[in-house]
């Protein structure tokens, strides 16, 4: 074809060198001196000897090599040569790092735009290619995923493997084809399917890859456990419970095999479903240490010291929260930390940050809420027609603040407050409620 074709199989080999046992010569000195610094696990890291953990697809080359699957792979460039070393010649890699002394620089080009479709369909019927080795989050994986000619089979936390829906392959797709599991975000984003049974079968695909090579894979049970807490989210009783300490025991098995941030403040928020607010703060706080700008752990902790009334703990985490997430900060933040700012006594705090929960509020409820305490705020600082004005309002919006406002009117009559009193009453007046 004037290129080379796919993968090693296209490759063309030379003679031997002039100078090739010289080299030969210098490469086992220079060995010999280094060696001694190779015995050390972390030194053979450092100098690139062996194989780095989590750095290679391992899982589906073992899957490969297990199940027998011989044919023609794209694969990812960086895959090359590792595919070489563990399959070749039962299968045939598309491209490897000997780039430019093997292949073509037109052949290197054309490899580089396969994710866009016209490309990939020319590049498929040209090289025979029936398996597909991509890294998660890349548009190929994607977009493969959308295609019924092709099954995802398997992945781990650096790859994931397809397989052509060829009479072939039929077999190990009959065991092994994730229909409901979607591999290529590659466990960094979920995004639920809006129907129980489709989430259903993916706690069953994931489930079912947890007695094979996959079990090695960190993103694997990450996603297990965030599927898990989805269903406990959905359910009810003891079943919302039982896949919760599911989910928990996904996610600590993650963890186990590859430490993040991101999974530290899942295992958070699963075990503050579950009522353990300590452990679901320590959690969150491992987050935080493992990567110091993971705002959804800042945030966490915070929801989690309020809701254990430790509200200067709350507060101090909160306002890191807010810092990081600057104009994307969520309603929960702004009216976690208002009101513990509110139970600490500052009350520029309290009132900043009431404000903006109330501003940004998307329900009734929440705006109610968020009027309420900055009602709370204003009477507090002697601002009597600005806490009525926000009490009316909380009123109108949900008349269940009734009770809490006629409380509140009798205390402070009780306590000598009556103008404090008479503006609380004057909001019930205005929003026609009784106390």
């Amino acid at each position: 074809t004037g290129e080379a074709p796919a993968g090693v199989y296209g490759a063309e080999g030379g003679g031997e060198r002039p100078w090739k046992w010289g080299a030969i010569l210098i490469a086992s000195m220079i060995a010999a001196l280094a060696a001694p610094n190779f015995f050390d696990r972390s030194a053979r890291a450092h100098y690139g000897v062996g194989e780095e953990s989590g750095a290679y697809p391992a899982v589906p080359v073992r899957f490969i090599k297990d199940l027998r699957i011989s044919g023609n792979v794209f694969n990812e460039y960086i895959f090359g040569g590792y595919l070489i070393y563990h399959t070749y010649p039962e299968v045939k890699p598309f491209i490897d790092p000997r780039t430019p002394t093997v292949y073509s620089p037109y052949f290197f080009w054309a490899s580089r735009l396969a994710d866009d479709e016209r490309v990939w369909a020319r590049l498929e019927e040209r090289y025979g290619i029936d398996m597909a080795l991509l890294s998660p989050g890349t548009r190929l994986c994607k977009g493969l995923w959308k295609d019924p000619k092709w099954v995802p089979v398997i992945f781990d936390d650096r790859s994931v493997l397809y397989l052509k829906d060829v009479p072939r392959f039929a077999g190990v797709i009959s065991d092994h084809a994730l229909r409901y599991t979607n591999p290529c975000p590659g466990g960094e984003t979920f995004e639920p399917p809006e129907k129980t049974g489709d989430l259903e079968g993916m706690r069953a695909e994931l489930s079912r890859m947890t007695d094979g090579p996959a079990a090695s894979a960190s993103s694997l049970w990450r996603l297990l456990g965030l599927v898990s807490t989805e269903l406990g989210d959905r359910s009810g009783g003891r079943r919302r419970a039982a896949l919760l300490a599911e989910a928990v025991g996904a996610l600590e098995t993650s963890l186990a095999l590859k430490d993040t941030s991101k999974t530290w403040y899942d295992l958070g928020t699963v075990q503050g479903r579950l009522g353990r607010k300590r452990e679901a703060i320590a959690s969150f706080l491992r987050a935080i240490r493992a990567d110091g700008s993971n705002k959804d752990a800042w945030l966490g902790a915070g929801v989690a010291y309020f809701d254990l009334k430790e509200y200067g703990e709350a507060a101090r985490r909160l306002k890191k929260y807010v810092v990081l997430a600057d104009d994307a900060s969520t309603f929960l933040g702004y009216r976690t930390l208002g009101r513990a700012c509110l139970e600490t006594g500052d009350l520029g705090c309290a009132e900043a940050y009431l404000k903006r929960a109330a501003l940004i509020a998307d329900e009734t409820g929440e705006l109610a809420e968020s009027r309420y305490y900055l009602g709370n705020v204003y009477l507090a600082e002697g601002r009597l027609a600005e806490a009525t004005a926000e009490y009316a309002g909380a009123l109108g919006m949900d008349p269940g603040y009734g009770d809490a406002l006629g409380k509140l009117s009798r205390d402070l009559a009780k306590q000598g407050k009556k103008e404090m009193a008479g503006a609380v009453e004057a909001a019930i007046s205005s929003a026609g409620g009784g106390g």
